[in-house]
């Protein structure tokens, strides 16, 4: 999932606060590979399978995955990974309507 430009992504509610996050251009959601539960995993897109791997949850300003519990992050090589809370500002994330 390296950045080849810019990604919008959107969100898909499935129930009691839990989210798919979709590439609006690809359809593919995001995923933590094998479910993994290390942080510092690269992210990546995955046709949806319905697993807990692929499900988020917002958490004030976090982005938390249903199945390792661990959060969103940014990753300059990859794009996206999933992290341990370290307490920086690059975990925080602002959720946006887009008409």
């Amino acid at each position: 999932m390296a950045a080849s430009g810019p990604t919008l992504w959107g969100l898909i509610g499935v129930g009691d606060g839990w989210y798919k996050i979709v590439d609006r251009t690809t359809g593919k959601v995001l995923d933590v590979p094998h479910s993994s539960a290390e942080s510092d995993v690269p992210l990546m897109e995955y046709e949806d399978n319905g697993g807990e791997n692929q499900l988020w949850k917002l958490e004030g300003d976090h982005i938390v995955n249903r199945k390792s519990g661990l959060l969103l992050a940014p990753d300059p090589v990859n794009g996206l990974k999933q992290s341990t809370d370290d307490g920086s500002a690059a975990l925080r994330w602002q959720i946006m309507e887009m008409k």
